[in-house]
């Protein structure tokens, strides 16, 4: 894999597919229906990345229908992430705070009571939540086949996080989980899709919150699987609301997420990808900087930290002090970035541009490396804002993986 191919994850894990389903298989079912896309913090939007990806992806396969994928409502409490959306989506309704949607102080799933309407931040008035009585099938205008509304999330992992607390349901970060949970049972959704890290507890609260109106479907991706050196493992549920659409495969969805893994697997060092002028126009840095020359002072003692005691490691996390929560790559593969990793490469002898983080994570944020058929995402945001949301982000190889083993195998029932 290439730097010019991190980006067009969904050719690689249809092609992948297609050697272990017979490629009829795949032409049947994937283009002859339509994707209502809601999401909710997803960071920039990394689902909806995931579905240009999958358009532009069977435009360029021969036997392929079109996939008809129409942007939904977005919900994101980060101020660039939800920016981002907004430019991004300048038609769809982008509300921010999870929390803001509870009515009443009833904290209990049960008794919770959520709002209509609220506060949109692309129309500046108060716009509704998609309900059970709104009809989004009418957003998908000249669409053909069947139509699925979908929703795919990636709510706060702090509470389960093995870098945060640990606290999981007792952590406050939790609560907006539940109201998600609401958000999603009573609103009109076939398909929903949840992201997160891999925890019993999190499974539990799927299944108790869910399993009334969904069938669960539980599987693990990891970015690396699909030919990425980024370490990224995450719980990915599949839920189809019961009496409406199900599973229609002897093979689990587990077992469809294996059959797109690829061997080969791109370079490390091939991250780090910008050159001369780039690395000014696309991270505010100047060009002849390099080296610990272009790091921070607290940086610089890491870095002399991890040279010190990691000696011979391709990569040092510069925001994690090297004697006492030391991370560095493991097995060629980029550590899982947080909200504040500076991952350093000895070899290229600079930290990994903002930029350079979100391309890792298959965003086309740069024209460089946006693939035909796909637009260049606008990004809004200072350098940190980006780096944090590239540490916040799903990966997006693996959620097309997931949308792509939906698409295959769910058929409409009602």
């Amino acid at each position: 894999m290439s730097i010019h191919e991190v980006c067009q994850p969904a050719v690689l894990l249809i092609e992948s597919l297609a050697r272990s389903l017979a490629a009829a298989t795949l032409r049947k079912h994937i283009g002859k229906q339509t994707w209502v896309l809601h999401s909710a913090c997803s960071g920039l939007g990394c689902p909806e990345i995931a579905g240009e990806a999958i358009q532009a992806a069977v435009k360029s396969l021969p036997g392929f229908h079109d996939v008809n994928i129409v942007p939904g409502m977005k919900i994101d409490k980060n101020g660039a992430a939800r920016a981002t959306l907004m430019a991004n989506f300048p038609d769809c309704c982008v509300f921010g705070e999870l929390e803001d949607w509870l009515d009443g102080h009833a904290r209990s799933f049960a008794k919770m009571r959520l709002k209509t309407r609220n506060h949109c931040f692309q129309h500046g008035v108060e716009c509704p939540l998609p309900g059970q009585d709104t009809s989004d099938a009418s957003d998908a205008s000249g669409a053909s086949g069947v139509t699925f509304v979908v929703m795919i999330a990636g709510p706060p992992c702090n509470p389960w996080s093995k870098r945060g607390a640990r606290s999981g349901n007792e952590h406050t970060d939790a609560f907006a989980h539940v109201i998600w949970a609401k958000i999603v049972v009573q609103g009109p959704y076939d398909i929903v899709i949840f992201e997160n890290v891999e925890d019993p507890e999190l499974i539990n609260n799927l299944h108790k919150h869910f399993s009334e109106h969904f069938d669960i479907h539980v599987s693990v991706a990891s970015a690396v699987k699909f030919g990425y050196p980024v370490a990224r493992k995450r719980l990915y549920a599949l839920m189809l609301r019961k009496g409406k659409c199900s599973w229609k495969s002897a093979f689990s969805l587990q077992l469809v997420l294996d059959m797109m893994q690829r061997t080969r697997r791109m370079n490390l060092e091939q991250l780090w990808f910008l050159r001369g002028d780039g690395l000014a126009t696309y991270a505010d840095w100047d060009p002849d900087l390099s080296g610990l020359e272009n790091l921070t002072p607290g940086q610089r003692r890491y870095a002399e930290g991890y040279q010190q005691f990691h000696h011979g490691r391709r990569v040092w996390a510069l925001s994690q002090n090297p004697e006492t929560q030391p991370r560095f790559e493991t097995e060629g593969c980029l550590m899982t970035l947080l909200t504040n990793t500076v991952p350093f490469s000895v070899v290229k002898q600079r930290a990994l541009a903002p930029v350079e983080a979100l391309v890792a994570h298959g965003i086309p944020a740069i024209p460089e490396v946006t693939p035909a058929g796909m637009r260049t995402w606008t990004l809004l945001g200072s350098q940190g804002d980006l780096r944090k949301m590239a540490g916040m982000s799903m990966h997006v190889p693996s959620i097309a993986a997931v949308m792509l083993a939906a698409m295959t195998f769910i058929e409409k029932t009602q």
